[in-house]
């Protein structure tokens, strides 16, 4: 038996027709809406970054030529002995300071002195002869005068006073050289200083040639350093400098006294010496030091705080304040001035350099200045 129909309740095509503009009309009304909404890249602010600055200074700028030297003694000598003899008595101590002059070692003397004695006896002889072979010839020359003598005879006395006293200068000779002698078994300081470790003691045999103590004159002391060649005109005789013990720190004034004329063809670099004063013997032989020149002073030189450098791939730059942004600035730097560095070139006296909060900034970035360091806004 056939279904009955029913009426189907969906939207008829005619109805869909209808219906149709109403809904391109609200499309429509939405993308027309959508262009007129603000960009969303638009709205978002620029950063601002909160900045400590500092002027820009002029001062007075030392230029030092920087090296380092080592410390040796102004004078030095080992005293050994001139002859072979057996050690009789030692006059110092260890690393005590002694006087030009003072005896520091003898050795055992007694021949020496008797060799001494023998040609005092020999000169005493030698003078005596002399002295009447004088009065000979004094008589021979008043019989001569008076015709008494012959001229051969006169010659003859006269020939022995003249070598009685060769015989006495002679015998002087022989004295000098025994007491010369004798002060060969004498080791006396050729100069002030500083005895070393005492390497023989009393009663040792020594040879001649020997070492026997080392002697060192420290106040002053030498320093010798070398510089590049490019400073000789800065690094020359006379010229201030400064060393600086690197073990403790303690530092000196000093004078350069000599300055090598020729330049080390391997290293390009000139050798110079410096004297300085070492009274309270601060400074020790073959010690290692800082040194430092004071080739000159260049007057009024733009200054700006250290903290204000900064360093990357080998350059220096500072960040300075432009219309409220930050701007790179790449700056060559001279010498240390704590707490200033000395700017040579990139850098104007007008510059408003930041010393607080740079290290978060990039070129153009958007600052406000602060009187101390906090973290960025």
């Amino acid at each position: 038996m056939p279904r009955p129909r029913t009426r189907s309740r969906g939207v008829t095509g005619h109805h869909r027709l209808r219906a149709l503009p109403a809904v391109i009309a609200c499309v429509g009304a939405m993308v027309a809406g959508c262009s007129d909404a603000p960009s969303a890249s638009g709205a978002a602010a620029e950063r601002v970054y909160k900045v400590e600055v500092a002027p820009t200074g002029r001062q007075d700028v030392s230029v030092h030529v920087n090296a380092v030297g080592t410390v040796y003694a102004s004078a030095q000598a080992e005293i050994r002995p001139m002859v072979d003899g057996i050690v009789d008595e030692i006059f110092y101590e260890r690393g005590s300071p002694v006087e030009r002059g003072q005896m520091l070692v003898r050795l055992d003397d007694r021949k020496a002195v008797a060799r001494v004695q023998l040609s005092k006896a020999t000169l005493d002889n030698a003078r005596a002869r002399m002295s009447v072979g004088d009065r000979h010839l004094h008589r021979a020359q008043r019989l001569f005068d008076e015709e008494l003598i012959s001229l051969e005879e006169f010659e003859s006395i006269e020939a022995d006073s003249l070598a009685a006293a060769a015989a006495v200068r002679e015998q002087e000779a022989a004295l000098v050289l025994a007491e010369r002698q004798l002060e060969d078994y004498h080791l006396r300081a050729p100069f002030s200083g500083i005895v070393g470790a005492r390497l023989v003691d009393t009663g040792n045999y020594v040879e001649s040639g020997t070492v026997l103590v080392v002697l060192m004159k420290t106040d002053p002391v030498e320093i010798d350093f070398r510089v590049p060649d490019r400073h000789h005109f800065e690094v020359t005789s006379g010229t201030a400098i400064r060393v600086r013990a690197t073990s403790d720190g303690y530092t000196a004034p000093g004078m350069i006294t000599f300055v090598d004329p020729r330049v080390d063809q391997n290293t390009r670099m000139i050798g110079a010496r410096a004297a300085v004063p070492n009274a309270e013997s601060r400074l020790r032989h073959g010690q290692f030091v800082e040194v430092s020149v004071l080739a000159g002073v260049r007057e009024r030189q733009l200054v700006v705080p250290e903290q204000a450098i900064l360093y990357s791939s080998g350059h220096t730059s500072v960040f300075v304040v432009e219309e409220g942004h930050a701007r790179r600035r790449r700056v060559e730097i001279g010498e240390r001035l704590p707490p200033s560095v000395e700017i040579i070139s990139g850098l104007d006296e007008s510059a408003t350099v930041i010393v607080g909060g740079q290290h978060r900034l990039s070129d153009g970035a958007a600052v406000e200045i602060v009187t101390s360091k906090t973290d960025g806004a």
